[in-house]
């Protein structure tokens, strides 16, 4: 149940036979924890103990490709052997996927989607492309998900196994990744997503053309509906999203 619940119950007779195992969930952090301490005082269940998920490390921003430390989604990311990775799921309670989704007690699908997102990006990033290399942009192709078992916000780990990428003659790197998340030994969502690490320079290259084609389309859809002489987007500098290519 949600912190704001426990605290209403604790306030009845809800808990007269004695509190249950008590476990902080997923965005728990140690000043809710805290505050759950001395809740649980002030209501005299000064013997009840809390047990907390362990702190562990997270993933970096830039190999997850994020701004903001609290949408930062895995921890404790490391090799396994054989192709196969593992992190930890970790939510912040301020993190973007959630802040305007109530979905009930489990964690949302979208919420997992972006775990997997992060997952196979951190692991591309940090064992598959060689330092010093130029700037790289990721894109999505195929992304085939299945959602087995809700996902309650307690520690759940992110299995991965990165299939051998491919390098084309242009540069770019090719991943295909099998992303299971799993909770108390059984598998909650699985992922297979493909990918491709592009050189820069080249993306933006096939970004701005596609992003020209689309703009000629859209003004001749306009003109054919108004019956006029709209202008043309690309001809009169109107401006455009800079992701538009499926960033990944």
């Amino acid at each position: 149940m949600g912190l704001s619940r426990f605290a209403e119950l604790l306030k009845t007779d809800h808990f007269k036979d004695g509190l249950p195992f008590l476990m902080a969930g997923q965005g728990i952090g140690d000043h809710e924890a805290e505050y759950l301490r001395r809740l649980l005082a002030r209501h005299d269940f000064t013997g009840a103990r809390l047990h907390q998920l362990p702190v562990l490390p997270f993933a970096g921003r830039a190999e997850t490709h994020k701004t903001r430390a609290e949408n930062v989604l895995i921890a404790d990311l490391r090799e396994s052997g054989d192709g196969t990775y593992t992190a930890a799921l970790r939510v912040n309670d301020s993190n973007e996927m959630i802040l305007d989704h109530g979905n009930g007690d489990h964690v949302s699908g979208m919420v997992l989607m972006e775990a997997a997102r992060q997952m196979g990006l951190a692991v591309a990033e940090r064992y598959f492309i060689p330092a010093g290399e130029p700037s790289r942009r990721f894109t999505i192709h195929d992304w085939n998900v299945q959602f087995r078992r809700f996902l309650v916000p307690l520690h759940a780990e992110l299995v991965l196994k990165m299939f051998p990428p491919v390098r084309t003659r242009s540069g770019t790197l090719r991943f295909k990744i099998h992303c299971e998340i799993v909770q108390a030994g059984e598998c909650s969502a699985v992922h297979e997503i493909s990918f491709s690490a592009f050189p820069a320079d080249s993306l933006k290259r096939l970004e701005d053309r596609q992003i020209t084609e689309t703009l000629k389309r859209v003004a001749a859809e306009t003109r054919d509906i108004e019956g006029g002489d709209a202008q043309d987007p690309a001809e009169s500098g109107v401006g455009h999203a800079s992701r538009s290519h499926l960033p990944a």
